[in-house]
């Protein structure tokens, strides 16, 4: 987690587009705006080897948002597979209901420019991608989330119930909360291990 001066960065309004790299001798080692995204969507199985999703990965932590058209396809091929997922096509956010060559197109724009949207505006944070599902789907009730990505969010699960059904609830990894309970306020914010937890 960070802190910034909000008047320092929101020169151009209170919605901030949000991306980061970290890099050794001007080599890119990672980029990270919204999470799971190069994991989960570029360069996996079945559409490549483990070695061609490596050498694909690194080309996309070396581009900036601006320079990342070319990963759009990438990301149309995997977001078709996850859609199929719950045998129902076209339910994924921001998919056309239609079969066509666009139909994931949208969403596949998004992800390559890899932004974490933040209305720093509000105060109120209750919901993963709320932002994004305000300002494309339409869900006007999240207008005036912060949105982002809080350690209280159950960011995976919402991340899956959105690529496979189109809602933020439905779809789950089997877990659903942590040992003890993550705080958005006080550091460390994620909580300790549970000394008495089961070494996984």
């Amino acid at each position: 987690m960070i802190s910034v001066d909000l008047d320092a960065i929101a020169q151009g309004g209170k919605l901030l587009a949000i991306w980061g790299t970290t890099s050794i001798a001007g080599k890119p080692l990672d980029r990270l705006g919204l999470p799971f995204v190069k994991n989960t969507l570029l360069g996996v199985s079945p559409f490549s080897t483990d070695d061609a999703s490596g050498v694909r990965r690194e080309e996309f932590y070396g581009a900036l948002p601006a320079t990342s058209a070319r990963f759009i396809a990438d990301f149309q091929k995997s977001l078709a597979f996850q859609d199929s997922l719950d045998g129902k096509c076209g339910n994924q956010l921001l998919a056309e209901s239609t079969e066509s060559a666009t139909r994931y197109k949208a969403l596949a724009k998004l992800f390559a420019n890899d932004r974490l949207w933040v209305n720093s505006a509000s105060g109120v944070c209750t919901q993963f991608f709320a932002v994004e599902l305000a300002n494309l789907a339409g869900q006007r009730s999240l207008s005036s989330d912060c949105g982002g990505r809080s350690p209280t969010y159950d960011a995976p699960n919402v991340w899956r119930s959105l690529l496979i059904a189109g809602t933020t609830t439905g779809i789950t990894d089997g877990l659903h909360q942590d040992e003890h309970a993550p705080s958005a306020t006080v550091f460390p914010f994620l909580a300790p291990p549970d000394p008495k937890g089961v070494n996984h």
